[in-house]
């Protein structure tokens, strides 16, 4: 017995990627077939998916083969969004004292100065920029923003001329 033609088509699931992704290629068993979504133009007749035109949401994407073995297969690709990370307003501060800076709108954080948490306690000895970039750790979609920490000197007490009171000298 010799059995000939297309196996039915198996889509490999591809991971949540950010809207922002370059175009991604969607593999699959099986050749010759149909390529079709619920996103119109965001998939190609040659199963290339672009999330910009898609948008940030669900869509479906389905391969389709005829003939001998034809067969179906869907799945779904998720697109996510870019988190709108905040890290507040520029401070200053005086030399050697600390701030706290803090990120918020993203799942994880990571600093510049090393840090991997949404708030982070600095205290720089020169004015810095501060680069919080939060991630989407689904999608994987991040976004950065720098916070500036403007470090004063610190005041210097007047020195006036010395003088005696008292039998004492006085500063």
């Amino acid at each position: 017995v010799t059995v000939s033609g297309n196996s039915p088509p198996v889509i490999t699931q591809p991971n949540p990627i950010c809207v922002t992704a370059t175009p991604i290629q969607i593999v699959t068993t099986g050749s010759g077939g149909t390529w079709t979504s619920n996103c119109n133009t965001c998939l190609s007749s040659t199963g290339m998916f672009d999330p910009a035109i898609a948008g940030v949401g669900s869509h479906t994407v389905t391969y389709t083969t005829s003939g001998t073995c034809s067969g179906t297969d869907t799945k779904t690709i998720v697109v996510g969004d870019l988190p709108t990370v905040s890290a507040g307003s520029d401070v200053s501060v005086c030399a050697g004292s600390p701030t706290t800076l803090t990120g918020t709108g993203a799942s994880t954080y990571s600093w510049s100065s090393g840090a991997t948490t949404a708030t982070t306690s600095v205290s720089p000895t020169t004015t810095t920029t501060y680069t919080v970039t939060g991630t989407d750790p689904v999608s994987g979609c991040f976004s950065q923003v720098a916070r500036l920490v403007t470090v004063n000197p610190l005041p210097t007490a007047p020195t006036g001329t010395d003088s005696t009171q008292c039998g004492a000298k006085v500063p």
